[in-house]
């Protein structure tokens, strides 16, 4: 967001937004390889650490359920922040200008235009991209799966990593199943009555 408001009214910003949108282009296998390599096979960043004194020794990154966590973390943000960048760009670019420019000659800083005029006209969108992004996380796999496998101690698990480990390791196909729906079903319900509520306070 705060990116998205320095830039959407940069001309660069509006001509070149698929150079933004590149990570969210790669295949979710092809990042998590990637990542993979640079946290633990290829010793990447912890060659990058040492060169610059912030390490002594090469890190295990999974060794760690903090250090495994943040690899998960550094992996996602990588790849769908332009996804959010994008959006509030647009939800920025569509607001009326004349409203930003009456409050300038009104003397307001563009902190204030920024958290009492933007920011609440923006409040559903912000709901909608968040739970599309907490819909995401929730049914994030791949990148656990290639890159961590839930270690820790199943300090990574997901809960698709947790129905396919019952399902296809442990072969507990009802299990599964079960927590299958159970998880569609909670998804449905939250995301329904936070953007239901998000968009009935954004109308008042």
């Amino acid at each position: 967001m705060t990116v998205a408001f320095f830039c959407y009214r940069d001309p660069f910003v509006r001509g070149w937004r698929i150079v933004f949108l590149m990570p969210m282009l790669f295949m979710p296998s092809a990042v998590a390889f990637i990542w993979k390599l640079a946290f633990n096979d290829g010793r990447v960043i912890s060659d990058l650490l040492m060169s610059v004194g912030l390490a002594s020794n090469n890190v295990d990154w999974l060794s760690s359920v903090w250090l495994a966590r943040l690899t998960l973390i550094v992996a996602d943000v990588w790849q769908w922040t332009p996804f959010l960048f994008i959006i509030f760009v647009g939800a920025l670019q569509g607001q009326d200008e004349e409203i930003e420019e009456a409050a300038r000659l009104d003397g307001a800083s563009w902190s204030s235009i920024f958290w009492n005029i933007s920011l609440p006209m923006m409040r559903p969108i912000i709901v909608v991209a968040v739970t599309l992004r907490g819909i995401d996380i929730t049914t994030m796999f791949t990148n656990v799966y290639i890159m961590t496998q839930g270690t820790p101690g199943g300090a990574t698990e997901t809960m698709s990593y947790f129905i396919y480990r019952q399902g296809f390791r442990m072969f507990n196909f009802g299990y599964a199943s079960a927590a299958s729906v159970l998880m569609l079903l909670i998804t449905i319900v939250i995301a329904q009555t936070i953007v239901r509520r998000a968009f009935k306070s954004g109308k008042s």
